[in-house]
């Protein structure tokens, strides 16, 4: 073989080899474009489990809250028995204010 034959076979080795380091670029470039899309959609389904999980744990809470809360009807219930509880009790109130006036007026009268 002569140096020009040699050097067309080396010409030749480096231009497969440039072709196929070209074919292996672009199949990384491909896998990591899929790679990357792939992530993104894991990453999606576990956002959409976790707000699906926060959102019933919202729930739980939510009817844990309401279970404690009283209802309308006993709400009422509690207001009426407080109204009468302080009418009665000023009415007490009230009466004692008069029984004493009675008897200061009646001091008064009979100590005159």
């Amino acid at each position: 073989m002569s140096n020009t034959e040699d050097e067309l076979a080396q010409v030749r080795e480096i231009e497969a080899t440039q072709d196929r380091l070209a074919g292996a670029v672009e199949n990384l470039a491909f896998k990591k474009s899929h790679l990357k899309q792939e992530a993104i959609g894991a990453a999606q389904v576990q956002a959409d489990r976790l707000l699906e999980k926060a959102e019933q744990k919202k729930d739980e809470v939510v009817a844990a809250l309401v279970e404690k809360l009283p209802s309308p009807h006993e709400i009422r219930d509690t207001g009426q028995r407080l109204v009468t509880e302080v009418a009665e009790s000023t009415a007490r109130r009230v009466a004692n204010v008069k029984e004493a006036a009675a008897s200061e007026l009646l001091a008064e009268e009979g100590g005159s």
